[in-house]
């Protein structure tokens, strides 16, 4: 992974893998703890899914709040190299 962000209803957290560590590139630009961003990828790649809604069901504006996910509370987006996902 070289970038997550974590958008929620009130803000929004950027970060950026670099050489020597991560930085975070927003709201404010420093430099992040790195062991902290490890323990949360490490915390989100050990999930377990519970459950599966298609895209489609969630695409339905009824279905989306019957799901309470207009708007998602956290939107958590990781991008690599090659590949890109997104949590919501």
């Amino acid at each position: 992974i070289q970038t997550m962000e974590i958008q929620t209803l009130k803000a929004r957290i950027a970060l950026t893998r670099k050489d020597k560590g991560w930085e975070m590139t927003s709201p404010v630009q420093t430099t992040a703890d790195a062991d902290e961003v490890e323990d949360l990828l490490h915390y989100l790649a050990g999930m377990n899914i519970e459950r599966r809604i298609p895209a489609a069901e969630v695409q339905s504006a009824a279905l989306a709040g019957d799901y309470q996910l207009d708007p998602p509370r956290v939107t958590i987006r990781f991008a690599g190299p090659k590949q890109s996902y997104s949590l919501a």
